[in-house]
């Protein structure tokens, strides 16, 4: 009889423990032995000495999830973030502020892995080690990887200028990625139990790219670029000889994410037909062809497990149609972002051809221009509420102040 999980409705086969789909844990009868308690092991809460570092949720699924997979091999991406210069800190800084800066630089780093659900393996000194993969799981580790460290040192600029204008020292942070096997498990032995950690060749690449990487960069390895090259532009460094590696190691400096996301998988200069999604196709080009005649919307939605063709077919069905007929526009909504309106808010980006570096204020106005444009003088009533959407700065000061005022059914 099929286990229905109670946090996300996922029908799990007879036998299961956790959710095959999120890891929360099964209510089975009779209830199994306590987590805390299961196979004797001893868990330890996710905290550090710089305190709680993620929520208890997300804690407690990793938790749950890692105590099954102890001693087991997994494919993970690892992380390894370093402050550069902490030497340089270290002498010039009184204990009690050198220890403030460490505490505020590795919650910004810890902070932002949680936020693309990996885990902080260890805390090592002035930087961190970091997993996606493992105890969770996702289809894109390595993208979630990196986005998490483009966000390590954008929200790191902040820090950084606070310490040049209190201290007169610059503050950088250097990271490396690598992908590929490790071993995850706890290691030692009872009350000597050594804390959820990966070993492997994998984990040493990673720190010997961290250490290879200048001041304020993202260095990843070719495994890591392979993976996320569709959506970060990348920059192909000189070959690296890396501290105990045996071989030259390619290496590709992250500079930030494409303007529009490419196909997931898609090799440059290889192409091939689509086989097996005629009907599919057919039903999409028999909706575009009404579009066109009746002037009226259509929905389609195509669902399915991943790598079954999704985003081939829906570039297969655009690649088809006549632009001058009808704008294509483009938004995506990822797994581990919680705002229920970003796709549209990726519509409204994709509609103004605006790339994710642009600056607030240039999406301001480029947007009131837009606006204006299409509606005119009823743009006054609806900027407001678009800025809001695309979180940008209110250009009517009265106009926030309302928005503020608003409940959220009323802002909905």
């Amino acid at each position: 009889m099929a286990i229905l999980c109670a946090s996300c409705g996922f029908d799990n086969p007879p036998g299961m423990k956790f959710c095959g789909n999120c890891g929360t844990r099964l209510k089975l009868d009779p209830e199994p032995p306590d987590a805390g308690e299961f196979a004797g092991a001893k868990v330890q809460p996710f905290t550090s000495q710089f305190g709680p570092l993620m929520g208890a949720d997300l804690a407690d699924r990793m938790r749950l999830a890692g105590l099954e997979l102890a001693g087991q091999r997994r494919n993970v991406t690892i992380l390894f973030a370093d402050i550069s210069g902490s030497t340089t800190l270290a002498e010039r800084l009184d204990g009690e502020d050198l220890y403030e800066i460490l505490q505020e630089t590795i919650q910004v780093l810890a902070n932002n892995v949680y936020k693309y659900e990996g885990v902080v393996d260890k805390i090592i000194g002035d930087g961190l080690m970091a997993l996606f993969g493992a105890p969770i799981s996702h289809e894109n580790n390595a993208e979630r990887a990196v986005r998490a460290a483009l966000d390590m040192q954008n929200d790191l600029l902040q820090l950084a200028q606070k310490i040049w204008s209190e201290h007169n020292l610059e503050l950088s942070v250097r990271i490396g990625l690598h992908s590929g096997p490790v071993i995850i498990g706890s290691f030692g032995a009872d009350d000597l139990m050594l804390n959820y950690t990966a070993v492997g060749d994998t984990v040493n690449m990673a720190h010997r790219i961290e250490e290879a990487a200048p001041p304020g960069s993202t260095l990843v390895s070719e495994a890591v670029y392979r993976q996320v090259r569709s959506v970060f532009d990348c920059q192909q460094l000189t070959v690296l000889n890396p501290k105990g590696i045996t071989h030259p190691v390619v290496a590709y400096r992250v500079l930030n994410l494409k303007p529009r996301r490419g196909v997931l998988g898609s090799q440059e200069g290889f192409s091939a037909p689509m086989i097996g999604r005629d009907q599919e196709l057919v039903a999409l080009k028999h909706a575009a062809e009404e579009l066109f005649a009746s002037r009226r919307g259509h929905f389609a939605i195509i669902t399915g497990e991943a790598g079954l063709g999704k985003s081939r077919l829906i570039n297969e069905f655009t690649s088809l149609l006549d632009t001058h007929q009808v704008q294509v526009l483009e938004g995506q909504s990822l797994a581990y972002r919680r705002l229920s309106y970003w796709l549209f808010r990726e519509l409204l980006y994709s509609y103004l051809q605006l790339p994710a570096t642009t600056s607030p204020l240039q999406t301001r106005e480029r947007l009131a221009r837009c606006v204006f444009q299409r509606i005119g003088i009823q743009a006054k009533e609806a900027l407001p509420f678009l800025e809001h959407l695309m979180s940008l700065p209110q250009s009517d000061l009265d106009a926030e102040m309302r928005l503020k005022s608003m409940d959220a059914s009323q802002l909905r």
